[in-house]
């Protein structure tokens, strides 16, 4: 997390840090890719974290990690209807196209 110079507000209330989580995949041949999740407004870090570690994860163990598509629609299938979800998905998608 990182304190912002100005903080401002939105309909939700004052944001005063800005946060972000950084993923980092490792497939069994050893690519790796990377990604990032920002989570919105007062949300905290560990709301992207979690999405990653309990929902996410488990629908990439096992799978060909250059078929972004067929991981996008899965995901599609099982969640997402917020935003940290949303970002969250966005950032394993981005770090498996590596």
């Amino acid at each position: 997390q990182s304190k912002l110079e100005q903080p401002f507000a939105f309909s939700q209330g004052w944001v005063r840090v800005r946060s972000a989580t950084i993923v980092e995949i490792h497939t069994d041949a050893g690519l790796i890719g990377w990604g990032e999740a920002f989570t919105q407004g007062l949300e905290s870090p560990q709301i992207a974290a979690s999405t990653i570690e309990y929902s996410l994860k488990p629908l990439v163990l096992g799978e060909n990690p250059k078929n972004v598509e067929a991981y996008g629609t899965a995901c599609n299938e099982h969640y997402f209807s917020d935003a940290s979800t949303v970002n969250a998905k966005k950032t394993v998608t981005k770090a498996r196209a590596l």
